[in-house]
């Protein structure tokens, strides 16, 4: 069976019944083998750029899952979970992606809601999504938000994420029967458009809280403090920052220690430095004033005769996966430009369609889609050697949680003579960063630094 990057759709999906067989014949190695290549988010080679990757994932899961329902029906250790037996047999752990892919394969799939070949041409995204309907109607197969989002993938769309995406905005939880409700798009609109009440606010702040977003909460309110002119509003704020602060000096371990203490707690009360309200205003202003800067800068560059008038177009490639290393690393890069310039140059060589977008404060630095036609945006950190520390704001962290996969940290370090370039896709996921207080930034210590080479001219 083929597994290149050219590869179709059906070459790299062989069907739910092939999987079966694999899983119960002495070809048990090979579904092994299978699972171990599709089913790790740690992967870096071709098939993690495929489309179809993680939809095939789906499938192994969801096989070994049955069977592993049918063992623990017979008898099996009924103590051991479903990771644990899919590692012992496979020698992986379950992705995280696959069991999302996998939910939806067999609540649609395999109860003929929709065909195999429905499942298999839309993108993993819009099959995750699905399963994130199926859980918010808890599984609920006769729910019309579940037939509503089985007709999206029967129609495979090019816009069945975005379809999706409006489904689930529509599903609501009944405060008083506990019923998941699907509202229309008349019904949806009004919602979103009435004021949020103090109870159902303050169920959603805990909801936050508790999932681990503390940043989206205290984000509003460092800009209201900066920006309020309202007496009232300002005490609101200083007695809920001193009842957080006697809050963590009454936090007690389990032997009545406390956790923090005064000297920690007053470290991360004081801000390193002012924090600057971001408005649209003052993004214009600043637009204006570096894009003045720039062009400056390059006058008196080309002047001095040290940057060519009409610079030089760069070789346009099929992309990272169809690049010969030689090639690859043959580009020439520009010193004096900025890390942001020197990675686009260098994505814009591997014919992928990408900008600058690093002014307007989107979370990333550059946007654009892959060779694939897969959407992308790259935030570029630059550090000086692979064992530094580099970090997150609340707004990058916040969007590369949101964007998953598609969300990519280009770490860049520049040498006497080479830029080195590495990749890291969906690092909330992959990385493990450590919450400091500097202007709420996520910081990441521990990390494999992979780069490539590319000389400088």
């Amino acid at each position: 069976m083929s597994v290149t990057p050219e590869a179709t759709a059906e070459e790299l999906l062989p069907n739910y019944a092939e999987l079966v067989r694999l899983l119960h014949t002495e070809k048990l190695e090979r579904f092994a083998e299978l699972a171990r290549t599709f089913n790790r988010d740690d992967l870096e080679d071709a098939r993690k750029k495929h489309h179809y990757r993680h939809q095939y994932a789906g499938k192994i899961l969801c096989a070994a899952r049955i069977a592993w329902e049918k063992l623990r029906e017979q008898g099996w250790d009924r103590h051991q979970t479903f990771p644990d037996y899919f590692e012992l047999m496979t020698g992986c752990r379950p992705s995280g992606h696959g069991q999302s892919c996998a939910k939806t394969y067999r609540t649609m799939v395999l109860t003929e809601t929709i065909a195999e070949a429905d499942y298999d041409e839309n993108r993993s995204e819009a099959i995750q999504t699905t399963s994130r309907v199926i859980s918010k109607v808890e599984d609920d197969i006769n729910h019309p938000a579940v037939a509503a989002a089985a007709l999206i993938l029967r129609q495979r769309s090019g816009s069945a994420i975005k379809e999706l995406k409006a489904l689930l905005d529509r599903l609501i939880k009944d405060p008083v029967t506990g019923e998941v409700k699907l509202l229309d798009k008349a019904q949806a609109a009004e919602l979103n458009v009435q004021p949020l009440t103090y109870s159902p606010a303050l169920e959603l702040a805990f909801k936050i809280a508790k999932d681990g977003h503390h940043s989206v909460l205290a984000a509003p309110l460092e800009e209201m403090a900066a920006s309020t002119s309202k007496l009232e509003e300002a005490r609101s704020l200083a007695i809920a920052a001193a009842n957080i602060r006697a809050s963590l000096a009454n936090n007690l371990d389990e032997h009545g220690q406390r956790r923090f203490s005064d000297e920690v707690i007053a470290a991360w009360s004081t801000p390193e430095g002012p924090i600057s309200v971001v408005t649209d205003d003052s993004l214009k202003t600043d637009y204006a004033a570096a894009k003045k800067y720039m062009q400056e800068m390059e006058s008196k560059l080309i002047k001095a005769g040290i940057v060519p008038t009409q610079p030089h177009a760069l070789p346009q490639a099929a992309g990272p996966s169809a690049i010969p290393k030689s090639a690859v690393q043959g580009i020439p890069l520009k010193r004096w430009r900025g890390a942001e310039q020197r990675v686009l140059e260098l994505l814009r060589s591997w014919g992928w369609q990408v900008e600058d977008v690093s002014l307007q404060k989107l979370g990333y630095d550059i946007e654009g889609r892959t060779s694939e036609g897969e959407d992308v945006f790259i935030e570029v950190k630059s550090i000086e050697n692979p064992r530094q520390a580099f970090t997150l704001t609340s707004n990058e962290e916040a969007v590369a949680r949101e964007k998953e996969v598609a969300y990519r940290l280009a770490l860049v370090r520049l040498t006497n003579t080479h830029l080195e370039v590495a990749f890291i896709s969906d690092p909330i996921r992959q990385l493990k960063f450590t919450r400091q207080y500097r202007q709420l930034v996520w910081e990441c210590v521990a990390y494999e630094f992979l780069p490539e080479r590319y000389a400088l001219d």
